[in-house]
């Protein structure tokens, strides 16, 4: 069985990159585990990587192409692949074509395609423009993929609703669980890319109501001028400030000095690595309700749940969180034995399994 994954790839500097990473070296450990009796007959997976130029990818094709669609097919068939499955995110497929190289590529290639789904467009309230066409786009890649992956179970009771489907399942986004580390103070740490949605602003007016805490704030913002207002806002306060590319090393070092991840998210149809990030190294969260990001939490009780743009609830969460520490860490180990990166590679091998064995009947 021959799986072609699509998707950014390490060196190149992306949370998505990394997680299908990931998810190729749990699928291919667990094969290679398939030495003996009833397993040792299945078939085994290989994977072809398909990234971007500056991945290390078996093959380097531009998303944004507009001609991604034939370069794409032409690997599918070099490769005599037996299913297809991307990692989507609607920037990496081309802002201007509105990812129709990519609708159209799903269209043409002749084996099933799998879609990991890592933004599902949730807020039906948000009548702009931006959210009808990413809205539009999602509808037409579930309407052409064979299956549909998401990370939580709210994701796909909305798809089976709004689309009127049966197409998607969620397999958890994947922890490689590390030592837990101990609570040490009260340190808050805010980490990853940072733009208007993530609510770095709303933590920095937190900080009056959260005395006897320290705080990071960590990541590269997306613009100079969003980094000088952050800046400007955390002028007078002790909040300490690390505005630049996070190593592993340095990122390894932030997480371990953390008693509290906080995801102060104003916008967030995704499901966050940094979440992961939090739940990997045994940190308990305080997140806001918006988006999918609150899902997890919400289901494994693995921190505070508070609403969005609210700086004195946010900070009333990140209390709570220090002061239920104990329950909240029991949480954050239930869902880390869940969402292995075994544990995941072994149900996505199955879904493979099952796909290709129904393609195979008709």
């Amino acid at each position: 069985m021959k799986i072609a994954m699509v998707s950014k790839f390490p060196p190149a500097k992306d949370g998505i990159g990394i997680y299908s990473e990931n998810l190729v070296k749990s699928i291919l450990k667990n094969e290679d585990k398939k030495s003996s009796g009833k397993a040792a007959k299945k078939e085994k997976i290989k994977i072809v990587k398909i990234g971007e130029n500056d991945s290390d990818a078996d093959y380097k094709i531009s998303f944004g192409s507009l001609f991604f669609y034939r370069n794409l097919k032409k690997i599918v068939e070099k490769e005599n692949v037996d299913l297809v499955h991307i990692q989507y995110i609607a920037p990496w497929y081309g802002r201007i074509t509105l990812n129709w190289p990519l609708i159209f590529a799903m269209k043409m290639i002749k084996v099933p395609v799998v879609v990991t789904l890592h933004e599902v467009q949730y807020d039906e309230e948000d009548k702009s423009f931006k959210r009808k066409v990413l809205s539009f786009i999602e509808k037409k890649i579930i309407r052409r993929a064979k299956k549909i992956i998401v990370h939580t179970p709210k994701q796909v009771e909305f798809i089976a609703k709004k689309y009127s489907t049966i197409k998607a399942e969620y397999i958890y986004m994947g922890v490689d669980a590390r030592k837990n580390v101990p609570k040490k103070g009260k340190n808050i740490l805010f980490f990853g890319m940072i733009g208007e949605g993530k609510g770095a602003v709303d933590l920095i007016k937190a900080r009056k109501e959260l005395q006897g805490f320290k705080i990071i704030i960590a990541g590269r913002p997306v613009t100079k001028e969003y980094e000088n207002l952050l800046r400007e806002e955390a002028r007078n306060t002790d909040i300490e400030l690390k505005f630049e590319w996070i190593s592993e090393e340095k990122k390894d070092k932030l997480y371990r000095w953390a008693s509290v991840v906080v995801l102060p998210y104003r916008w967030a149809p995704y499901q966050s690595a940094v979440l992961h990030d939090a739940f990997s190294y045994g940190v308990p969260v305080t997140v806001t309700k918006t988006g999918a990001v609150w899902e997890l939490v919400d289901e494994f009780k693995c921190g505070e749940i508070v609403e969005p743009e609210n700086p004195k609830m946010l900070a009333e969460g990140i209390k709570n969180t220090i002061s239920k520490y104990k329950a909240y860490s029991k949480g954050v180990e239930r869902y880390r034995k869940e969402a292995s990166w075994d544990e995941v590679g072994k149900k996505y091998a199955v879904m493979y399994e099952k796909i290709l064995s129904h393609s195979r009947k008709i």
